[in-house]
Parts: structure tokens; sequence; C-alpha cells
């Protein structure tokens, strides 16, 4: 479950963390060493302990001092305070709810099936992928940025729209950062 969750083949890594920060990180927070031991033997659904068990060694990846536990709060504390590009944040709780998703189907179902004659696998559609012609994965379930946050769209008009800025061409009013 740790090479899984950290990235491997199937199953994306985290940007910019290697497996050896990842070692050491879960040298220093090994109370998720359960919780590997046990989703890895026995596939189950990620349950919120679980899911906070995660998240805490996630944000300890990004963040070895913080003593925060939500990594959306992580995110906004490494953007706004530390200026950290978007490249370098820590995932969405949404988007690592499927991480962790594929991760467990990986190593707790087709990998524990591996010497078995036939694998009953369940649905990857459970388990953080969609089909679309071909299986994929489901980054997350949140609205794209430029669709959610319209309202810090800027047209940068130095005297005031004209009518071919931004705002305009999106059909929005302009906002109070025009």
């Amino acid at each position: 479950m740790f090479y899984t969750y950290t990235g491997c083949d199937i199953v994306s890594s985290f940007a910019t963390k290697g497996k050896k920060l990842v070692w050491q990180t879960w040298n220093a927070f090994d109370d998720v060493t359960a919780m590997f031991c046990t989703v890895g033997d026995v596939p189950r659904d990620i349950d919120d302990e679980d899911m906070a068990m995660l998240e805490r060694i996630t944000v300890l990846l990004y963040d070895r001092t913080s003593d925060m536990d939500n990594i959306d709060e992580v995110r906004q504390h490494l953007f706004t305070k530390r200026g950290l590009s978007m490249e370098s944040l820590p995932p969405t709780k949404a988007a690592l709810v499927h991480h962790a998703k594929r991760a467990v189907y990986q190593a707790g179902h087709i990998w524990r099936q591996t010497f078995k004659a036939t694998s009953a696998l369940p649905s990857p559609g459970d388990w953080g992928w969609r089909e679309l012609p071909e299986w994929k994965p489901l980054w997350t379930t949140l609205p794209e940025a430029c669709v959610s946050s319209r309202e810090l769209l800027c047209c940068g008009c130095i005297k005031g729209c004209r009518g071919r800025c931004k705002c305009i061409k999106a059909a929005l009013p302009c906002t109070a950062l025009c």
C-alpha cells in the first residue's frame, strides 16, 4: 500500500516528492503503518479515520513542521504564506480521496490476487477511475478553478472596460479586480 500510495506505474505520485522523502516522512509518522497494512491485506473503502491518517501523512510530506491536519487548509497556507506555485501544492482533499482509492484498488485488489488463476475484481469505477472510451483516473470531483472562480477574472483594462475585454467576452459583469 505504501508503494502504490506514493506512486507506481498505475497510481500517480505526488509532484516533486520522491520515494526517499516519502520514506523519511513515513518513518517520522509511523502511525499510518497499521492502516497501510490493513487496507493492503483486506481491501475496503477508505473510511474517515483512514482518510485522516492519509491526510496527515500527506500534510507532513509537503510541510514537515505543520501541525495542521486538514490538507485544504495546508494548501491555502502554503500558497498564501509561503508563496508556493500551484504545481508545488499538495492535492485537494477531493483529489486525495480518489488517489487513495486508486492506491487501495491497485494494492489491495489487483496485487493481492496476483497469483490467482482468475481474479475477482470490483469495477474500477468505484475506486477512483472513470470509463470513457477507456479507463482513466478520476482526478477530482471539484469543478475546475477557471469555472468555479469566475469572480477572480480580471480584464486588465487601464481606463475601464471598453467591450473587448475578458469580462465582456465571458459574458460577466466587471468585478472589483477590473
